[in-house]
């Protein structure tokens, strides 16, 4: 698995829960040994932004600083997508527009930065949206298109829609459910042919959602997370729980790439 590209797929607000009772295929693929999957618990505060960051980092918010969603400035530390330019890896992103400004350029500017495509910039090719309830359908096709083009070593895929639904009609709510099935079988539209391409996929989320619309804190319904691996060799499961820090590290790990010092926590399967 070394050296293979990555697909990122982070279900903004998708608890563990909602993930085991609504992702039908992803689902399936574990149960026919075509992936892996593990309970995430990510850091606190389990909030957008600095989750964000946690998860392209490899460090929890009291170390990388971004402590609030009001906190806007490009990321101060290695990241994934600095990392892989460092070592001349071609990078993509269909994501919401906080991933512009952590990674790219702040201020976000919805004219000039809705649509990126600069070598030298860490996100090289970027399609972002600034509403959340951005379609989820329309999301991935703006990821397809930049899989079919420009082919990238890492792509990070970024839908709002579960936290959409979740902060509107609440975690426990029809629309909720209904809005991660979607999502779920949006992946088992362009999988297929993503895997075909060589590429290993982890699917995860930032944080999860509580019965009244809300995150933020430690209660469990917010601080689990899923996170699946799916690949023609996909990683072993051999932990109950995992820390959200390991996703950065395990990105890397699966592309080959030094896993730099300040990523504390090990690699899946290390």
């Amino acid at each position: 698995m070394a050296n293979s590209k990555v697909i990122l797929v982070v279900l903004d607000g998708l608890g563990y829960g909602a993930a085991t009772q609504e992702l039908g295929y992803l689902e399936g693929m574990v149960q026919a040994g075509k992936a892996s999957k593990w309970k995430v618990k990510t850091s606190l505060p389990s909030n957008s932004r600095p989750l964000y960051e946690t998860i392209h980092t490899g460090l929890p918010p009291i170390e990388h600083g971004v402590l609030t969603n009001d906190i806007v400035r490009l990321s101060h530390c290695e990241h994934l997508f600095s990392i892989c330019r460092a070592h001349d890896r071609t990078t993509a992103a269909a994501a919401y527009s906080w991933m512009s400004e952590l990674y790219n350029h702040v201020p976000y500017d919805p004219v000039e930065d809705r649509e990126q495509d600069d070598e030298s910039r860490n996100i090289q090719h970027g399609r972002f949206y600034q509403k959340d309830d951005y379609p989820d359908f329309e999301l991935f096709a703006d990821a397809e298109l930049l899989i079919r083009r420009h082919h990238p070593d890492f792509m990070l895929i970024h839908p709002m829609g579960c936290d959409y639904k979740g902060h509107v009609y609440g975690g426990s709510s029809d629309q909720y459910h209904k809005q991660a099935s979607r999502a779920d079988q949006i992946l088992s539209t362009y999988m297929p042919a993503w895997l075909e391409k060589g590429y290993e996929v982890l699917v995860t989320a930032d944080h999860g959602m509580d019965e009244k619309g809300w995150h933020g804190g430690t209660l469990e319904v917010v601080q689990h997370v899923p996170l699946y691996h799916v690949s023609s060799s996909p990683i072993q499961n051999d932990q109950d729980v995992v820390d959200q820090c390991a996703i950065a590290p395990t990105v890397l790990k699966l592309m080959g790439l030094p896993i730099p010092d300040q990523m504390k926590v090990a690699a899946l399967n290390a």
